[in-house]
């Protein structure tokens, strides 16, 4: 629970950071009254990842060591296509490409276990999202999906053993999203949101064991789309 309290605290707070950044730059009170929100679209998205620090449970303590890991900052990319039913409700489909490379991962001991590799994933996700419409030339909006990770991967470079190559798996993911959008002319959209996106306990395998690990994403997302 803590933990929730904590992601959601920084999801809110990144959220916020995003929304008054791209309020503060607009303008557009004439054009927001003049934009039809009706109608297909698609965008395109890219930002930072933060993958949270997280544990690796191994199954086997010779070459699949247990340890958490800290991950250095790294990239999200995706592109999306949906419906806008009017000003507030849209729904949309989403494929997204995030990936983090892994500093270290210390065992019970604080002994360094790994000292690189990385994790990766790819996610398809639906989401609904819903636009607050008490301002004319930005809409604040709030975003819930669900889906899952069609692939996660990673490879640990181990200290003193073999490294462990192509761990994989694919699972259930869900996220929320706080974000603001401006309208550019009548059909571009620019936007930006923060954004919380976890998937519950994979076990990333290969031929030789697995890792049981935590995965869990805050990102900092920017883009563009376009309404048909």
């Amino acid at each position: 629970m803590i933990f929730i309290q904590k992601s959601y605290a920084r999801l809110m707070l990144l959220g916020g950071v995003v929304a008054a950044t791209v309020a503060f730059g607009s303008s557009r009170q004439a054009l927001a009254d003049n934009t039809d929100y009706q109608g297909p679209y698609a965008r395109l998205l890219g930002g930072l990842n933060f993958a949270l620090d997280s544990d690796f449970d191994g199954n086997r303590s010779d070459s699949f060591p247990s340890g958490e890991a800290s991950l250095d900052t790294g990239a999200v990319v995706g592109l999306g296509g949906g419906y806008r039913f009017n000003r507030n409700f849209a729904a949309e489909l989403e494929y997204a490409y995030r990936s983090n490379d892994i500093d270290k991962i210390k065992g019970s001991g604080g002994t360094t276990i790994a000292d690189g590799g990385d994790l990766a994933s790819v996610a398809i996700m639906a989401n609904g999202y819903y636009f607050f419409d008490f301002a004319e030339s930005w809409s604040p909006y709030i975003g819930f999906g669900m889906g899952f990770l069609q692939e996660i991967d990673s490879d640990v470079e181990l200290v003193g053993a073999n490294d462990q190559k192509d761990l994989e798996d694919s699972v259930f993911a869900w996220q929320a999203m706080v974000g603001a959008e401006v309208p550019i002319d009548d059909s571009w959209r620019f936007y930006g949101e923060g954004r919380f996106m976890t998937a519950p306990s994979p076990e990333l395998s290969n031929s030789n064991g697995s890792y049981s690990v935590d995965y869990n994403n805050l990102s900092l997302i920017f883009g563009i789309g376009y309404q048909f």
